[in-house]
């Protein structure tokens, strides 16, 4: 196929036996661990955890976990796959590490249902969340367990992640679970309205596993790259993609260790198979390191442009691959588009090559998937039309945890064939590659993580003040969407966006909280009255609403930073007291500050450093030249229009 490129599989690899589909995912893992007993599974901050050495304590796990969830009698035994039962609903809140690893892998061998919850969350949306699941067990890395207490309340016993009884049994559990049982339920709603969980069972999420094995080669030779939050459902197909196939897992904790650090550790832990969504994949590309152990980066879950393709063309080696897809917790991955490394490949057609905003093809169909472009009423659109992205499969999701209604609107059945309404733009090209557009509602997607704008703009809406909100997905100079609120406010004294922030703040994750806030006088109309996001105006990075007032620099130290500031968050003029967080900072933005930082004269620089000293005068203080005292201009340097104020 045009678009295209096979593969070189090292010679390790093997591919994905059918028969696996009728086991469950931790009798596969435990197969893979009984051939590859002495080899590596595991690899976190300095610690190597043997195959053998990682089932026994997932086993010891498992038992202590079944002491909690099932009477004494049949703890020895664990539930049967044949009978009646229903199985217990584990919530993990762990952060991405050995935790994590430990415990999915017992909440399968007890019989259970592993559920991640996200730790972004503020306690009041963890708690809805907890509200409609009703886990039978809360566990808790130690150091948050004082938030699973609080968010547990009566809902639900809490149990320590480091609480395992080692003194049980290490030897696999007898029981266990049927290939239609369920492995997991992942909540995707991250914003303010009813959680939406996604189950799914073990033999969907085993052909999942069959995909990427058998397409991109894994194999027990592979070290692969775990970055992302345990609540992401990607990480599933990360996690037993090694586990399953002798590979080794390693872990990187996002939240701990910074973007910054990304790179070194990509070097230093000889990764071959990277996976995250192109927002992270950016800031590997935007380093200077080479990276000679990679032979495939996956990339999935946002949008990727051409210009992500000349980064990687430019910065990685001629054996490496980049493969763009289509994948979502309801479906697994669907499609595939390779790209070749070193420009002697040139998988985009001419014309999308020429756009350095454009989308990258998402591929083809991959091995038991199918895909079609649908019209509002599930019609198949003319070749070439635009319309939803419908994917087909015998190996969709299961549904949604308590959510009929929901079920019904996204999955169809027929001819035993399931098919699941992606909510995705998108069109085929003569060749059948499929290219996406967008969304099809006001939902947004934020490094891979789908928000409802609709929920969003509810919330603005119940601050004091704001009469209207409308919110929007906005790609900024990197590439990146960012969520921009527009608000018309009624007071005579527009409110902070500090105190705006806040208010949102504290009822959903941060990663749900607009990174811009513009006032407007009115809000756009479409002929039917209805506000058209289309006619809001597009952020023109001047200066923002802030709290404080601006403050010129002072120093050469101060100047370089500002500088620096205005280019990686695209605002113009920066004060030198205007809060990091205020001007829309995120991880991202403070990971590209710290490294540009580092390339002049900050070396001492890193992302957290942003965190603790969010303005320039402090950063200036700590790793720049001394400061005189300044007085606050009455107007910054350049004029201040509608999108400012």
């Amino acid at each position: 196929m045009s678009g295209v490129r096979p593969m070189q599989f090292p010679e390790e690899f093997r591919a994905f036996d059918d028969s696996n589909l009728e086991s469950s995912l931790h009798r596969v893992f435990e197969s893979t661990a009984s051939r590859w007993q002495s080899k590596v599974a595991l690899s976190f901050e300095g610690s190597d955890f043997s195959y053998q050495e990682l089932n026994a304590q997932a086993n010891c796990a498992a038992r202590t976990l079944l002491r909690w969830t099932v009477p004494e009698a049949a703890i020895d035994v664990g539930p049967s796959a044949n009978s009646a039962r229903i199985q217990p609903r584990i919530a993990l809140l762990c952060d991405q590490g050995v935790h994590s690893v430990v415990w999915t892998l017992a909440v399968l061998k007890a019989g259970g249902v592993f559920v991640p919850v996200d730790r972004r969350l503020p306690a009041a949306a963890l708690g809805r969340t907890l509200d409609f699941l009703q886990p039978d067990v809360l566990v808790s890395s130690p150091k948050h367990l004082s938030l699973a207490r609080l968010i547990s309340q009566a809902r639900c016993p809490v149990l320590d992640a480091e609480a395992i009884d080692r003194s049980q049994s290490p030897a696999n559990l007898v029981g266990g679970c049927a290939a239609g049982d369920l492995a997991y339920i992942f909540f995707t709603s991250g914003s303010t309205g009813e959680p939406k969980g996604v189950c799914d069972s073990h033999r969907n999420v085993l052909d999942n596993i069959r995909r990427y094995t058998n397409s991109l080669g894994f194999s027990s030779c592979d070290r692969m790259s775990l970055i992302q939050s345990p609540s992401f459902s990607g990480t599933v197909s990360t996690m037993f993609g090694a586990l399953c196939n002798g590979a080794c897992l390693v872990p990187f904790d996002l939240v701990s260790n910074g973007l910054d650090r990304l790179s070194s550790w990509v070097k230093q832990e000889r990764i071959t198979i990277f996976h995250s969504v192109p927002s992270i994949f950016r800031q590997l590309a935007d380093d200077d390191d080479r990276f000679p152990d990679l032979r495939a980066i996956r990339l999935e879950g946002d949008r990727c442009t051409v210009a992500d393709l000349d980064r990687f063309r430019s910065g990685f080696g001629a054996d490496c691959i980049l493969v763009n897809g289509l994948g979502a917790t309801e479906c697994g991955l669907a499609t595939q588009f390779f790209v070749g490394s070193g420009g002697k490949d040139r998988t985009v057609d001419a014309p999308l090559a020429s756009r350095s905003d454009g989308p990258v093809p998402i591929g083809y169909p991959v091995a038991g998937m199918s895909v079609q472009i649908v019209d509002g009423h599930g019609h198949d659109v003319v070749s070439g039309g635009v319309g939803e992205i419908e994917v087909a499969s015998k190996y969709l999701a299961v549904g949604y945890w308590h959510r009929p209604d929901l079920t019904a609107v996204r999955f169809t059945h027929a001819g035993g064939i399931r098919r699941y309404r992606t909510g995705d733009l998108g069109r085929l090209l003569e060749d059948g590659c499929l290219v996406h557009l967008g969304r099809a509602d006001h939902k947004v997607k934020i490094a891979g993580e789908m928000i409802d704008a609709d929920e969003i703009e509810r919330l603005l809406m119940t601050f004091d003040s704001i009469e209207q909100a409308a919110v929007k997905g906005q790609t900024d100079s990197y590439g990146e969407t960012r969520l921009v609120a527009y608000l018309v406010s009624g007071a005579s004294l527009r409110p902070s966006i500090a105190a705006i922030r806040a208010h949102v703040s504290r009822q959903v994750g941060d990663q749900m909280v607009p990174r811009k806030f513009v006032f407007i006088d009115e809000m756009p109309l479409s002929p039917d009255g209805k506000v058209d996001r289309r006619l809001l105006p597009p952020y023109a990075g001047g200066r923002l609403a802030l709290s404080s007032d601006y403050v010129a620099p002072s120093s050469v130290a101060e100047t370089s930073m500002v500088s620096i500031w205005q280019e990686v968050l695209g605002i113009e003029p920066i004060g030198v007291i205007d809060s990091f967080f205020e001007l829309g900072g995120d991880s991202l933005s403070a990971a590209r500050i710290a490294s540009r930082l580092d390339r002049t004269l900050f070396s001492a620089v890193r992302q957290t450093s942003i965190f603790e000293r969010p303005t320039i005068r402090q950063l200036s203080a700590a790793f720049g030249q001394p400061v005189p005292a300044v007085v606050a201009a009455s107007d910054p340097p350049s004029a201040i229009g509608l999108m400012s104020r």
